[in-house]
């Protein structure tokens, strides 16, 4: 299944595809270019495949019964299924490994030489090992570690053969419908046969340099990074108008679930009074940090490790700051904005939406109409509610004629006791599923399942515990601070922290609990060494809303 193959100038050994801390079946095959290419592979002149295959049957049986009496050893597991492994590749291995019989102009394509050790003869013999059943395979090339020592060695020469030689292995790779992975994410977005990038990293510094360099070689950007289009959305947004090339949220996301919601609503000619998404909440959840965060989940720590979970990604679930990013996407592409405190996290089960997402005015919870809002799946007492939306997004809506209202109450949808609000919701999102729709969308009709139209809303960095002067503020899901959703305007009057920015910060002042933290609490970091900051500065200076809270109230 996983098979590491090296240009024959190869260091560190088996250390580079080891399998880590996974089980012993995962550990990669190193597979020779030269010479025989599995070593202690081929079988013994003097014994027959039939014999062979009873010697193996019989060997395994040994090796079940011995696994019998230690159960979990993986290392059984995985001799087991490599004897067996071994035996299938005798008879493959040769022809792959083979290239002659390649058609010439696959040879040109991919730039192999026959009987030469290359990345290009690399490139070609991985597909033809990929179409025989290999699952992954690792390639090594050790020509980017110049030195600038001998011919053809240096900055100029050296790294120029390099990206030649690399580049068009790989084109023919991706032409071929197969996947590539490479060590430099410059290599994907200035392809000439890649037209879309997808942003999945969920830092917004990494967001900015891979997004602004995607679209200015002519790629459209699917961002299915939401920090870096809370905290430099706008920016890129109005890059891509200039560019000529799509910016948009990924469909699937929580953000863009609830834009389809809105914008059915909408072209119905129903107001939007709210929309937003479920989750668990409780107010001591701000203060979470990855040591604690699995137990609110009902996980050991043994299992989260075993299973690959991020602490700090779901730390940011739970604390609230994930809320806030999702609920500022939302605001920034529809119009819709927060309530001037931030999201409230009201209790709601499914059938109570249409009459507890609606003003306070009108008996509902909302400060205003035309407000994101979050809605918990359990009481404030620790009582999980029956029915709840805890994975889904929902709208809210406003009958525009008393028409409207009767065809609501034909039709059978929930109402409040006015019967002029209703809701509409959606259980489940289908993140990575659904994100195919996103990369359609912008390559074969130029459009975005969902793009900032403006800077409305914002998420601040705010300290889950006093912080003392010289703390370095570890960002999003961490130790230190959580991110709470802010009117754009207020967020800028205040000086705050973007969370998407509040990371390596040291602090010169002292930070009470629960207080924003401000540019003013620490140390000027350089503009010039962030990418995302100076796209963030230039965002506020050009786009940034002129007031906060009335704005906001306005809707």
């Amino acid at each position: 299944a996983y098979i590491a193959m090296t240009d024959g100038n190869f260091r560190n050994g088996a250390s580079m595809y080891s399998c880590g801390f996974l089980p012993a079946v995962y550990q990669g095959t190193d597979m020779q270019i030269e010479g025989v290419p599995i070593r202690n592979l081929r079988r013994h002149e003097t014994i027959s495949a039939s014999e062979q295959r009873m010697m193996l049957d019989q060997i395994n049986a040994w090796n079940r019964h011995h696994l019998k009496t230690r159960p979990g050893d993986s290392r059984l597991d995985a001799r087991i299924a490599n004897y067996e492994l071994a035996f299938r590749m005798q008879a493959s291995v040769p022809d792959v490994m083979f290239i002659d019989d390649e058609p010439d102009y696959i040879k040109t394509m991919y730039g192999v030489t026959p009987g030469e050790v290359s990345f290009a003869n690399n490139c070609l013999l991985a597909r033809r090992l990929v179409e025989k059943g290999v699952r992954f395979v690792q390639l090594y090339d050790r020509a980017w570690d110049t030195h600038g020592a001998g011919p053809g060695n240096g900055v100029g020469d050296g790294l120029r053969n390099s990206c030649r030689n690399v580049d068009q292995a790989m084109s023919a790779l991706i032409e071929a419908g197969r996947t590539a992975i490479v060590p430099d994410s410059s290599m994907v977005v200035t392809h000439d046969l890649v037209d879309v990038v997808i942003d999945a990293t969920g830092k917004p510094a990494v967001g900015a340099e891979i997004g602004l360099k995607a679209m200015e070689h002519g790629k459209h950007l699917v961002m299915m990074n939401v920090e870096a289009d809370v905290t430099i959305g706008a920016y890129l947004k109005r890059e891509a108008d200039r560019l000529g090339v799509v910016y948009t949220v990924g469909a699937g996301d929580e953000p863009s679930s609830c834009m389809e919601l809105i914008e059915f609503a909408t072209a119905l000619g129903l107001r939007v009074v709210s929309a937003g998404k479920g989750t668990l909440y409780m107010p001591e959840f701000h203060t979470s940090t990855p040591e604690t965060v699995w137990g609110h989940y009902g996980l050991t720590l043994e299992r989260a490790e075993k299973s690959g979970l991020s602490p700090k990604m779901f730390n940011s679930f739970l604390d609230g700051t994930k809320s806030g990013i999702e609920m500022a996407a939302v605001a920034n592409a529809t119009g819709l904005t927060p309530a001037p405190g931030g999201l409230t996290f009201p209790a709601c089960p499914v059938e109570k939406i249409a009459s507890t997402l609606i003003p306070e005015s009108e008996g509902g919870k909302l400060h205003h109409k035309g407000q994101v809002e979050v809605i918990s799946s359990r009481e404030r007492n620790g009582k999980d509610l029956e029915n709840d939306l805890r994975w889904g997004v929902y709208v809210t809506f406003e009958a525009p004629s008393e028409y409207v209202e009767r065809c609501f109450a034909d039709y059978g949808l929930t109402t409040d006791a006015s019967g002029k609000y209703s809701a509409l919701w959606r259980p489940y999102h289908l993140i990575g599923l659904e994100l195919g729709i996103s990369v359609a969308t912008a390559a074969l009709h130029g459009l975005p399942t969902g793009t900032p139209t403006g800077f409305r809303a914002d998420v601040v960095a705010c300290a889950k515990r006093h912080l003392a002067k010289g703390e370095v503020v570890d960002g999003e899901g961490g130790y230190t601070v959580w991110g709470r959703l802010m009117v754009a305007g207020d967020s800028l009057s205040h000086g705050a922290v973007p969370i998407g920015l509040a990371h390596g910060l040291i602090l010169k002042n002292p930070v009470d609990e629960s207080a924003v933290l401000k540019w003013s609490d620490v140390d000027t970091p350089d503009e010039n060494a962030s990418v995302a900051l100076t796209l963030r500065r230039e965002m506020e200076a050009t786009l940034g809303p002129r007031t906060g809270i009335a704005r906001a109230a306005a809707g």
